[in-house]
């Protein structure tokens, strides 16, 4: 039997937990590519209805060329965002530096919520904990304050950077191998 594992083995092997989302930044290309795809899932629909139909089966291929183009320009005018996990004591640092005001914690309280559910504020810890766990791109506090304050990100964009930093920090990743 070989040497029992010790935390020496496991320090140099442990990474950080990552998650990624990637956010086009071209609407209206994102839509094209939305709209590229249900007509190539439609075609395949058609097709398999009718699968000795000619024109079924060729709008298959012109629909599989427009799917491939509009993903190949959604994927050119998109960025992927990737969040590592800063660590247990550094978020929780963070948690702390971001509390929830008193103000946050009666209007809890008037919609019916448990106040010391969230223990950090809303206005402050999202883009803190983005800047501090986004790796790519590199994003300063202020640069994330900036996307919060502008008109061209939406709340759905930044909720969805707030919570794959989230998960970033909170999730774990345990693999099933099976047995032996």
């Amino acid at each position: 039997m070989g040497k029992p594992l010790t935390y020496d083995h496991l320090r140099g092997k442990k990474q950080p937990l990552k998650r990624s989302v990637r956010i086009p930044m071209d609407s209206d290309i994102a839509d094209a590519y939305e709209e590229a795809s249900n007509r190539l899932e439609f075609a395949k629909l058609v097709a398999a209805a009718k699968p000795e139909d000619i024109a079924a089966m060729a709008e298959i291929d012109q629909a599989t060329e427009a799917y491939r183009q509009a993903k190949d320009s959604v994927t050119a005018n998109s960025v992927l965002f990737t969040f590592r996990a800063i660590g247990r004591s550094k978020y929780e640092k963070l948690k702390l530096e971001h509390p929830r005001t008193s103000k946050q914690k009666v209007e809890d309280e008037k919609e019916g919520r448990d106040p010391s559910a969230i223990a950090w504020n809303h206005d402050t810890f999202p883009p803190a904990l983005i800047a501090a766990a986004c790796v790519s791109p590199q994003l300063s506090e202020e640069d994330v304050q900036d996307m919060w304050e502008s008109d061209n990100w939406s709340e759905a964009e930044l909720a969805l950077l707030f919570g794959t930093a989230i998960d970033a920090n909170q999730a774990h990743r345990v693999v099933d191998l099976g047995k032996g």
